[in-house]
């Protein structure tokens, strides 16, 4: 039997907090089509650069193991693994 101390922790997705902040005035971000849409048909954000692409998403799966994965898990890992054979995604 082994005593380890375990301190909590949140990782917290910025992208509500800078969007909140672009909708405020403050200037100009990138975001991905489907979080700025709905923002875009009310009207409440204006695409600046049609177009442009500043970076590709990364999606990273760290797994302590891959033997007893949740079936949700594994159901994801076949969705992206699928993708990425049938060119959607570009690696994998």
């Amino acid at each position: 039997m082994h005593e380890i101390e375990v301190r909590p922790s949140i990782t917290l997705n910025p992208t509500a907090s800078i969007l909140q902040t672009v909708l405020d005035g403050a200037g100009i971000a990138t975001f991905t089509y489907d979080a700025a849409r709905p923002f875009l048909e009310q009207g409440m954000l204006e695409q600046v650069l049609p177009g442009w692409i500043t970076a590709r998403m990364r999606v990273l799966a760290g797994l302590p193991s891959r033997k007893h994965l949740p079936q949700r898990t594994q159901a994801f890992l076949d969705f992206v693994f699928a993708a990425h054979k049938a060119g959607k995604i570009d690696r994998c």
